[in-house]
C-alpha cells in the first residue's frame, strides 16, 4: 500500500466532515494513484471482503469500518492498516494512514478518463484547482452574506429617513401634490355634478348628467393611479440609490 504527502490534501480535509465512507466505497472499483506505474485496483464489498488487483493479479483481503474512531481497518495478507477517510470530492477519495501525514489516494475507475488524472502531479494539480474553486465560492457566499447584512442596515436607515429624503425631492413633491388634488377631485366632482343636475327631470339632461357624473369620477381615479405609480417609481429609485450608496460607503 502506497501512501503520499500532498499539501493540497491537508487544506481539503475540512470538506470531509460527516463522510459516509461505507456508502461511498462499496461496490465500486477504485484505482490507487501511485508513482510505480502499476495499475492497482481496490474493490470494497459489503460483506467485508476486499479485492486487490495489481496489473491484473488479484488477491483478497478484509476490511471493516470502525465507528469508534471513524476509520477503516484494511487487512491484506499478513499486514493490517488503519486509515481515516479524509474527504471525497468528484469521486476522488483520500484516506489518512493513522499516526502519519501520509494518504492513500484513490479515484473511482470510471471517472479516470473524465478527470484526466494519471500521476500524482496530475492529482495534486487537480486538487489545487478544486481548492481554488471552493475558496472562490466561499468568498462569493461571504460577500453575498455581507451585502445582505449591509442591505438590511441600509433599509433600516432608509425607512428612518424616507420622509425627509422624499420631501426634498422636487419631482416627488410635485407628483404627490397632484395626487392629493385628484383624490379630492374624485370625491368632489361627482357631488358637484349630482347637485347641478338633481333638480332637472328632463330625460336628455339626465342622461348627459349621468355621463358627466361618471367621467367626473373616473377621470380623477385614472389620474390618481398615474400619479401614485409615479410617486412609487420615484420612491423606489430613491431607495435603490440610497442602498447602493450605503453599500459603496461601507466598502471603502
Amino acid at each position: 500500500m502506497k501512501t503520499y504527502i500532498l499539501d493540497s490534501i491537508n487544506r481539503l480535509k475540512r470538506y470531509g466532515e460527516n463522510l459516509d465512507a461505507k456508502t461511498i466505497l462499496c461496490n465500486k472499483s477504485w484505482q490507487i494513484i501511485n508513482d510505480t506505474g502499476e495499475k492497482e485496483l481496490y474493490i470494497f464489498q459489503e460483506n467485508g471482503d476486499i479485492l486487490l488487483s495489481t496489473n491484473g493479479i488479484v488477491s483478497q483481503g478484509k476490511w471493516q469500518y470502525i465507528s469508534a474512531n471513524k476509520s477503516l481497518l484494511i487487512s491484506v495478507k499478513d499486514k493490517s492498516y488503519m486509515l481515516h477517510p479524509s474527504f471525497s470530492i468528484n469521486n476522488i477519495m483520500a484516506m489518512n494512514l493513522d499516526g502519519t501525514e501520509s494518504y492513500m489516494l484513490m479515484i473511482e475507475e470510471q471517472s479516470l478518463l473524465a478527470l484526466q488524472v494519471k500521476t500524482l502531479e496530475d492529482l495534486n494539480n487537480y486538487l489545487l484547482s478544486i481548492e481554488n474553486e471552493v475558496v472562490h465560492k466561499e468568498k462569493e457566499v461571504k460577500q453575498r452574506e455581507e451585502e445582505e447584512i449591509q442591505k438590511q442596515e441600509a433599509l433600516k436607515e432608509w425607512f428612518a429617513n424616507k420622509k425627509q429624503i422624499l420631501d426634498s425631492n422636487e419631482e416627488y413633491k410635485r407628483n404627490k401634490k397632484m395626487l392629493k388634488s385628484h383624490i379630492a377631485a374624485c370625491f368632489l366632482a361627482p357631488i358637484v355634478s349630482i347637485l347641478f343636475f338633481m333638480n332637472s327631470w328632463d330625460k336628455e339632461i339626465a342622461i348627459i348628467g349621468t355621463v358627466i357624473v361618471f367621467f367626473s369620477f373616473i377621470f380623477p381615479i385614472i389620474k390618481i393611479c398615474l400619479y401614485d405609480s409615479k410617486c412609487n417609481e420615484i420612491s423606489g429609485n430613491q431607495q435603490k440609490n440610497y442602498i447602493e450608496n450605503y453599500i459603496k460607503e461601507k466598502r471603502k
